[in-house]
């Protein structure tokens, strides 16, 4: 009998309350560790009453004013330049156009202390309005500071209040109005210009003048006028000119997705060219290219050769070899994809098999035709 193991039992037995002891105390000191971890929040106002334009902007004579504010912001010049964004976008309503800043304004929450952050990014937007003469009269923000353990936190709220001269209002709204019209007037010279040429050579550049003048269009307000000594006639505006540009521009953009066919050194007949287009059609409607003689692009097929191989799985086996070109018209005819392959059928017999080989190179053109547009 090994009596060096009896003797260590009852020892062992004083070990296991020890253990647990130790480990449910340190478990009490976790926990109380957790939920002794308070969270500070401390808040400091840069004044201690809050001005009272903050509920009630100044009225005046010759300046119009806005509060502009940001919350949650991680610095203080941030907030500022928030709060002067937020401000002009407000005074932009009163010189009567609309304005996008060079700041862009995101929220974020942060997990840890429950609370929004307002984080600035710049904007690539095209600022409508110039109010370069916003002036910051006043300021107030608060500072809260949030501690919990080692993370530290600092967070402003900010409060501007701007003002704009009136009497700049009425000298950007003049700006703003001859911009307007030239930018019009801009459009409308790229219009006729455009849709004088009816050469098929000119419309590659028929449809760049048409996307320049609808971009141009859409920058100006509908009721833009446009010259008077026009084809259009007095009393017409921009919204009459952005209409006539879209409806040429879908009529040039159906013709720039479209695909005429020609068939050369082929060995089919009339049913399988049918055929051929017929599925090829399938494929590309799918991706909004039709087919027609006006397109821009032309598809030269070429080379569709079968060839009749044996008896699979009691099928006939029929395999096609062909070979294609896409061309530009638009732009000399260059070349612009290409390719080749062999493809097969299976029928009960040799024209049935022959019929699917053609559905098989069709579509498999079709693929080929949609990836490289």
């Amino acid at each position: 009998m090994n009596t060096s193991v009896l003797r260590q039992t009852p020892f062992s037995h004083r070990i296991a309350p020890i253990h647990c002891r130790i480990l449910l105390t340190l478990l009490v000191v976790s926990v109380s560790a957790c939920a002794g971890q308070r969270q500070f929040i401390v808040r400091e106002p840069s004044s201690r009453i809050p001005p009272t334009w903050l509920t009630t902007p100044p009225l005046s004579e010759e300046f119009v004013y806005a509060v502009g504010s940001a919350t949650g912001a991680e610095s203080l010049q941030a907030g500022r330049d928030i709060a002067r964004s937020n401000a002009a976008n407000q005074l932009a309503s009163f010189v009567g156009v609309d304005i996008v800043s060079g700041i862009g304004i995101t929220t974020k929450h942060d997990d840890r202390f429950g609370s929004n952050t307002t984080v600035s990014t710049q904007s690539q937007t095209r600022t409508a309005a110039r109010l370069v003469e916003v002036d910051v009269v006043d300021e107030y923000h608060v500072k809260t500071t949030r501690e919990a353990g080692r993370i530290h936190q600092e967070r402003f709220d900010v409060s501007l209040l701007c003002r704009y001269r009136k009497s700049s209002a009425a000298k950007e709204r003049e700006r703003m109005d001859q911009e307007n019209r030239q930018l019009a007037s801009d459009a409308l010279n790229l219009f006729v210009d455009a849709t004088n040429s009816s050469e098929t050579a000119q419309d590659l550049a028929l449809l760049m003048k048409l996307t320049e003048a609808r971009t141009m269009l859409d920058q100006v307000p509908d009721s833009t006028p446009l010259p008077s000594d026009t084809q259009f006639g007095a009393g017409i505006d921009a919204g009459s000119l952005k209409r006539e540009v879209a409806r040429e521009l879908s009529i040039v953009e159906t013709r720039h997705r479209t695909l005429d066919i020609h068939f050369e050194d082929t060995s089919l007949d009339p049913n399988q060219r049918q055929l051929f287009v017929r599925e090829l059609g399938k494929t590309l409607t799918t991706k909004d290219i039709g087919i027609g003689e006006n397109g821009r692009f032309l598809l030269v097929v070429g080379n569709l050769e079968f060839t009749v191989g044996g008896i699979v799985l009691s099928k006939q086996a029929v395999s096609l070899a062909y070979t294609y070109e896409i061309r530009d018209k638009w732009n000399n005819d260059r070349v612009s994809s290409s390719g080749s392959g062999i493809t097969k059928g299976f029928g009960n017999d040799a024209t049935e098999a022959a019929d699917e080989a053609v559905r098989a190179v069709a579509k498999q053109i079709a693929s080929e035709t949609i990836k490289n547009q």
